[in-house]
């Protein structure tokens, strides 16, 4: 698969935010972050619950973290609803054999998977909105390709608050949660395997810092969606 110049140009933006760190806004203020507090792979943490039920009911086997950053929710302990869980692979019941944690931007986590290689659930978070539009189609293509069963994407429909040092935005494309969810559900329908699609695209409401999650869940060549939002 073939990227364009600002792919390079935004992977090489963000391997640098990782060592070097990046600048976030935080109560008007831009405070200088260093690179290990970048990038964490935080995003996974909210997704992980709707990850384990669909996997639990279906139980499914494998997973790909595409875009996975730092993933720090693999290694350390985190809390979720009152609980400490020591890792994600605990928490989902998926053995780390089973795991591919997938980042170019992040030295150890550069591996692509094999070419004929497939998992029963690709997991997607806080990554498409840092992708180049023009480069959006592509990485959805690579992302299905390695699909099985499950596909849990999640999206910012909003800039960040965060920005690489020379002052970009991290989030290159910033669409509404409609363009994602008819892009995501037409490359996967594309595919011709049955897939489950869990998306969640979150817009930060007008006039404040709140946000509001848009979901849709949707059964690809099965003939069966189920779309909502809240």
């Amino acid at each position: 698969m073939e990227f364009s110049e600002d792919y390079q140009k935004m992977l090489d933006l963000h391997e640098q935010a990782h060592k070097e760190g990046a600048v976030r806004n935080l109560n008007g203020e831009d405070i200088e972050t260093e690179g290990r507090k970048i990038f964490e792979g935080s995003e996974l943490l909210p997704m992980l619950p709707t990850i384990k039920e669909i996997k639990d009911d279906l139980n499914l086997t494998s997973l790909l973290d595409y875009g996975c950053g730092k993933a720090n929710a693999y290694y350390l302990a985190f809390e979720l609803d009152g609980v400490i869980h020591p890792n994600a692979y605990q928490y989902l019941g998926i053995a780390p054999a089973a795991v591919h944690l997938y980042d170019p931007c992040v030295e150890q986590f550069r591996s692509k998977p094999r070419q004929e290689q497939t998992y029963d659930i690709v997991v997607c978070t806080d990554v498409l909105e840092h992708i180049p539009e023009q480069d959006v189609d592509t990485v959805i293509e690579e992302m299905v390709y390695h699909a099985n069963k499950l596909m849990v994407f999640k999206i910012a429909a909003h800039e960040s608050f965060t920005k690489f040092k020379g002052g970009t935005n991290v989030h290159a494309t910033v669409k509404p949660p409609s363009w994602w969810f008819d892009k995501i559900i037409r490359i996967a329908t594309e595919s011709g395997r049955t897939i489950l699609l869990h998306i969640e695209v979150e817009e930060r409401e007008s006039g404040s810092d709140g946000k509001r999650s848009h979901i849709s869940r949707h059964i690809v060549n099965q003939g069966n969606k189920n779309g909502n939002t809240g």
